[in-house]
């Protein structure tokens, strides 16, 4: 039987997430996300953008309230496709007061944004698509006995 560690790796390879080797502690990334999954359950993610948003990280046990929804965001955030209008939008949202930069936020981001531009709206829409089924698995994966 796998172990959440493990099932958490395979989740995140199926949304397209690839082993990082060259960190000298391996992680999983996509788009400047990374991954570093620990066997206690504590999973750490760093965001190390190459532009002006600020890097920024966050850490938790898969066993917390608010894992699923910060873990499904910030997997959310890393598979938009940054070219220069959507980079515009998530830069803006980030730098809202409720977001405080973090990427792992953007539930409450899209809840909570009062300005409901077409852009923003469009990338709220992508975000619900795949939630709940992303959420199902989560849980799935944290009730699992190892």
């Amino acid at each position: 039987m796998r172990t959440k560690t493990e099932q958490l790796k395979e989740l995140l390879f199926d949304w397209g997430f690839r082993e990082d080797v060259c960190e000298k502690s391996p992680s999983l990334s996509q788009n400047y996300v990374h991954f570093f999954i620990e066997e206690d359950g504590v999973v750490i993610c760093k965001y190390i953008p190459p532009h002006n948003i600020r890097r920024t990280e966050w850490s938790a046990n898969i066993k917390d309230e608010d894992f699923g929804i910060r873990f499904y965001s910030t997997v959310f955030f890393s598979r938009i496709e940054f070219h220069y209008h959507n980079f515009a939008i998530m830069r803006y949202l980030l730098q809202l007061k409720f977001a405080d930069g973090g990427i792992d936020s953007l539930e409450i981001v899209f809840s909570l944004t009062s300005c409901k531009g077409k852009k923003i709206k469009e990338q709220s829409m992508i975000y619900n698509l795949d939630k709940k089924y992303f959420l199902k698995q989560i849980t799935s994966i944290v009730t699992n006995h190892d």
